[in-house]
């Protein structure tokens, strides 16, 4: 089974590969231009390792991002389902015909205009 990482793995996993950018960077600069291991030149190396990083970070944000929308779905879902329970005394009312719901528009209606006088 996969274990789950954990936001202090991924941190110190980032942390790790900036400090690789830049000790590439510092050696590239005066020992090594091209890494003949990698195919590639120390600076492409260290943008590409800081890109992943950023990426990672991206990813990070989106994440949290996605939480709170769900948490905020939630709340809204269950604030739809109380007002219904409260009117209805039924908050799955989905069984509620297309004559009914007509009466609930125009009631509704009746309501808003009375609320704008």
């Amino acid at each position: 089974m996969r274990k789950k990482c954990t936001t202090e793995e991924i941190n110190y996993h980032v942390k790790i590969c900036l400090d690789i950018a830049n000790i590439v960077d510092r050696h590239g600069e005066k020992d090594k231009p091209y890494l003949d291991e990698l195919g590639l030149g120390y600076r492409a190396l260290s943008i590409s390792l800081r890109r992943g990083v950023k990426a990672v970070i991206d990813l990070q944000d989106d994440y949290s991002k996605a939480l709170e929308y769900q948490n905020y779905a939630e709340i809204r879902e269950k604030s739809a389902r109380d007002f219904l329970q409260e009117v209805f005394e039924d908050e799955y009312i989905d069984t509620i015909n297309g004559e009914d719901k007509q009466k609930i528009k125009e009631f509704v209606q009746q309501l808003m205009k009375k609320w704008e006088e």
